[in-house]
This record gives C-alpha cells, structure tokens and sequence, in this order.
C-alpha cells in the first residue's frame, strides 16, 4: 500500500486535504459518494467533469478517491468539512461550483434526501439563496432528463 494512503488513514481530511485542486475533487467525490450509490455513470461524470478541468494533470484522481475513502466514514460534522473544502477553494464563480456539485449529485438514478441536504449546505456555505438553489437543482435535474429521453 501506497505510504500516503498509509498514513492517510490514521489522518482526517484536514491532513489529507491540502490544496485548492485537492479540495475540489473531494467536494465532488463527496457529492457523488453521499447518498453511498457510486456507478459507472456517476464515475464517468466525475471523471470528465475532473479532466475538462484539467485536475488530472495536477492529482491523481484513483489516489485522491482512495484518500477520499479512507475519512469520508469518520465524518462527524458534514458542515465544517464543506466550510473547510470551500475555504480552500476560495471560489471565485460560486454558482458555477454549486451547479456543478448539483449535477453531480443528481447524475445517478437516485436523488435522496441524504444529496438535498448536502446540496443545501454547499449553497449555504457558498451563500447562495434558497430560490437560487432550488432553480440550480432543478436545472440540473432536468438536463439529466434531457440527456437520458434525448429529448426536450
């Protein structure tokens, strides 16, 4: 096993996460590992969304999802670990992350209570409007079923 992911996990994320890039894949795995449903449609979103960004230059994004793993468990307080990822972050478009966070979560074939809620405090924490987010959400939902009935 790889010395980093060793010692990632005895670690909790304040350890493991440490830059801007890093952040903002576990802000997305976290969007997509919530709800504890991860599919392939969901890893081929994640995956591409992370490669037009350009982050697969900078991380390695298998390393980064076992890091990942080894804390999401240990999670206590969901609300500080967003606080956290978006302060490293430090977004400069803030409705550009939470639609793409929204998207995310709702790419597979659940949307669960467990995603609406941390959708909530993502936009909370980034400041967005409740009415913002809600059209957000449902923007993203029904460009997920655009995409699946290949029709408007």
């Amino acid at each position: 096993m790889d010395m980093e992911i060793q010692n990632a996990k005895s670690a909790n994320y304040e350890q493991v996460v440490r830059s801007q890039d890093q952040a903002l894949a576990h802000l997305f795995f976290h969007c997509c590992y919530k709800d504890e449903e991860f599919n392939d449609k969901e890893m081929n979103a994640l995956t591409s969304k992370l490669v037009n960004m350009g982050l697969n230059k900078e991380l390695s994004i298998k390393k980064e999802i076992k890091n990942y793993l080894t804390y999401k468990d240990s999670l206590q307080d969901e609300l500080s670990y967003i606080i956290y990822l978006v302060s490293l972050i430090s977004p400069v478009h803030d409705y550009a992350l939470f639609s793409s966070c929204a998207e995310l979560s709702i790419s597979d074939e659940t949307y669960s209570l467990e995603d609406e809620e941390l959708l909530k405090n993502i936009g909370n924490v980034l400041q967005i409007k409740e009415p913002e987010q809600k059209t957000m959400r449902h923007l993203a939902m029904q460009k997920r079923i655009v995409r699946l009935q290949r029709f408007f």
